[in-house]
This record gives structure tokens, sequence and C-alpha cells, in this order.
């Protein structure tokens, strides 16, 4: 640490309003905490107790980060950090130092099930439930006697999925567990490729029977041939005003009115109109089985006419009957529009 403290000085005067946190920085916090271990620890090599775990200081070996994790998860946030300074802080002389973080927390034992397999690539579109895995998992440190090429994460940890490439499909999660006899956790080591699903099945509001038909549709049988009625964002903010309803603007206004200043502009309107990218766009849905065009047959039922002339009429212009032929082995119905 005292080897880096004058690059730390001068960052510091780059990074207005950012703390130093003893090799992390503030704001860049949750990014700052998918450090890796590169190559393989030296087996029987403790931490450094001076360094809390989630220190990259706290194991004395070169460390990096994944240059492919390009975000963090929406629902992970760094709650609180307690860091209280005893000497200059690009020195690492601290008395406390703890962050504590708002983030999914998975049971490890649901990755490690001996029953999966590590898929060779984990970016590609393959990936499937059953092959969810904690690939390419590092660990901070290495008991005496171990091999680290066949070392396997501790099943009572937990998984936390913090950073996430969206161009890669993958996750960058730390692996950590709860200290025993307190109500901390520890660090034991990061899975810098954590699979992602490149589909999800979407049920919304499902019914009694909704379990059967997930079922066929998870295992095939049944195609899925449903479309989405709205945009689903990335985050919330991109909603706008129009995530929440419109509500009273004082107590005794029961019934406030709403003026619809945004127009025509909601839902797939307004993503494409401000040029934001959604997560699934309206309409979006997958299917088994495939479609072609056949036995288009248009009747005009006004031709010759210019259509720039005409008058809105509920009256069709041009009909076209059929239009769609299953040519795919999976059943599944589809209109055409």
């Amino acid at each position: 640490m005292p080897a880096l403290a004058g690059l730390a000085t001068r960052m510091g005067t780059m990074r207005h309003g950012d703390r130093y946190l003893a090799g992390l920085w503030e704001k860049t916090l949750l990014f700052d905490l998918l450090w890796f271990v590169e190559s393989n620890p030296v087996p029987g090599k403790p931490k450094n107790p001076r360094f809390p775990s989630w220190n990259w200081a706290s194991v004395n070996c070169q460390v990096m980060w994944s240059e492919n994790i390009d975000s963090t998860l929406t629902s992970v946030r760094a709650k609180e950090v307690r860091f209280v300074a005893t000497g200059p802080s690009h020195l690492g002389e601290f008395s406390e130092a703890t962050v504590a973080i708002q983030a999914p927390l998975v049971d490890a034992s649901l990755f490690l099930s001996p029953d999966r397999h590590t898929p060779h690539d984990a970016s590609h579109n393959d990936v499937t439930m059953e092959q969810l895995y904690l690939v390419d998992y590092k660990v901070d440190c290495l008991p005496p006697v171990s091999s680290p090429t066949h070392y396997k994460p501790d099943p009572s940890g937990f998984v936390v999925p913090i950073g996430v490439s969206m161009a890669y499909h993958i996750f960058s999660a730390l692996y950590v567990r709860l200290r025993p006899g307190s109500t901390y956790y520890e660090r034991l080591g990061t899975s810098v490729h954590l699979a992602a699903p490149s589909s999800v099945v979407f049920a919304r509001l499902p019914g009694q029977d909704a379990g059967s038909s997930l079922v066929e549709v998870r295992y095939g049988d049944q195609a899925p041939s449903g479309r989405l009625r709205y945009t689903v964002a990335e985050t919330e903010s991109d909603y706008g005003h129009l995530l929440l309803p419109v509500t009273a603007n004082n107590l005794f206004n029961y019934y406030t009115s709403a003026n619809f200043t945004e127009g025509v502009y909601i839902d797939y309107r307004r993503f494409n109109a401000l040029h934001i990218t959604s997560r699934f766009e309206f309409g979006f849905g997958l299917t088994y089985t495939i479609f072609e065009y056949a036995d288009l047959k248009p009747n005009l039922t006004a031709q010759g006419v210019d259509a720039s002339t005409l008058e809105p009429s509920p009256r069709e212009i041009l009909d076209l009957p059929r239009g769609l032929l299953r040519v795919g082995s999976r059943f599944e119905d589809e209109k055409c529009e």
C-alpha cells in the first residue's frame, strides 16, 4: 500500500468529491469490489488481517479486474461505507473499514449441484438453466494442502451478483460466507463468469393451471406464442413519470386530474422518441417453430384511390386473408400483422 501512496495521492486530485478507501474508491466501489486474484494464489498463504477481506490489499498478490463488465445490476447499491482513517488514507491506516451492500444473496449450493456441468463458453446463447454454474471461480486464498486447479467453492457460502456484461451475457459476482459468530460476511473469492440466461419465461399474471403450461413450454412440448403488450425497460428510471399513477396533490383533493401531457408518447413510442434501449420490446416474443407467408391474396376495396386523400374510415382498404403457414414441427398459433 505505501508503494502506491504517490499514485493514490495523484489520482485523488483528479477524482473530485471521491474518497480513497485504502485501495478502492467510494464512487466506483461496486466495480472496485470485483477484483480477482490473477493466476493462482499460493496454497497456505493467508489473507493479511490488517485489511478487510473485500480489499485487494488483503491478498498480498497480483489482482486484476475484468474488462468485460460494463455496468452493475440495478438492484445492487452501496448502502453505507464506514471507513475511519487513523492516518493518511493513501497509506492504508485505519481503525474501521466496513461496507454495507444491498444486493441479492443467493445460496451457493444452487449453483454447485453435482448434476450440473460447466459450459465451455458461458457467453453463447445455448446455456440452459441446468447449466447455470459458477464458471471461472477464482478463490482469494487456498488452504495449505490443496490443488489450485481442482479447488471448489464452499457450498455453505453465498453468491452476490454485482456486475454485468450486456455484450457477453455474463455476471460478475462475489463469493462470501457468514463470519462465525458474527453478522458480517467475509469475501472468499469471485466468479468472473456467472452464466446468464439469454431468454426468460415471462408468465406475467398466471392462473391456476399456469404451472402445467409453463412445464409444457419449458420442455418444448408447446411453443410459446405470447407477445409482450408493453415495454420492459432496463431500469425503472427509463419509464420517467409514466412509471407511477397520478395521485392526489393534497389531502382534500381525492380525485386529481391528469392532463396527459405526454400525448401519444407512451410505452414504446416514448422509448423510440427518446432513443432509449429497452430490455424487452413491445411485441417481443420467442418461438420454437417457423412460419412462412403463404396464400397472400390482397383484396383492394378502394382501387386507384390516393391514400393521402382518404378520410379516416372504418372501411377496409386492403384485406389480406390467411397469410401465415406453420412449417416447423412444433404446434403454435400466430397472427400476421
